[in-house]
């Protein structure tokens, strides 16, 4: 996965890369944006906002710069960071990172990810409530859902402790 990224990012010439995964269908733009800004503003290396769980598993988001991920992909020989995008970056001591994290108490356990069959149940319940389009968009929106419905909550609940970091196998 490492070299896919790092090949797709050389070829299109990209001077930063943002990583989301297709496991996390609720992804906010707004929260991705701010995690940019946070890179950009401190001139950071990396920066996400999972390296401390604060928000719902499942609005996940990193940002690495062009030459930090040219870096992994030269000198990660670990099989699990070239089978992963960043853990070279996020564990190298030389990276400047960051992490987004968020005070709302109530979000850290919410689980928004598609990893297991309860998880699809729980997205899938969610999903006949949500407005369609843009209006869906803002986190607040499936938390809204999720504290009025919690038996849509409950379908994952047993789960909600199962944060990672993206390329993590779950525990």
């Amino acid at each position: 996965m490492l070299d896919r990224y790092y090949q797709a990012a050389k070829m299109t010439g990209a001077d930063v890369i943002m990583r989301i995964t297709s496991d996390c269908p609720l992804i906010d733009p707004a929260i991705c944006a701010r995690v940019l800004d946070l890179r950009e503003n401190h001139g950071l290396d990396y920066a996400c906002n999972n390296e401390i769980p604060s928000w719902p598993h499942g609005l996940d988001c990193e940002a690495v710069r062009f030459e930090w991920l040219e870096r992994a992909a030269e000198e990660a020989t670990k099989p699990f960071e070239r089978e992963h995008v960043t853990p070279y970056v996020r564990s190298h001591p030389d990276a400047r990172s960051k992490n987004l994290a968020t005070s709302d108490a109530r979000l850290v356990d919410n689980r928004w990810t598609l990893d297991t069959p309860e998880d699809f149940e729980f997205l899938s319940a969610l999903f006949e409530k949500l407005p369609s389009g843009p209006d869906a968009y803002p986190y607040l929106i499936p938390l809204g859902i999720v504290t009025q419905n919690p038996d849509i909550r409950a379908l994952n609940s047993h789960l909600h402790g199962a944060h990672h970091r993206p390329g993590e196998p779950l525990e």
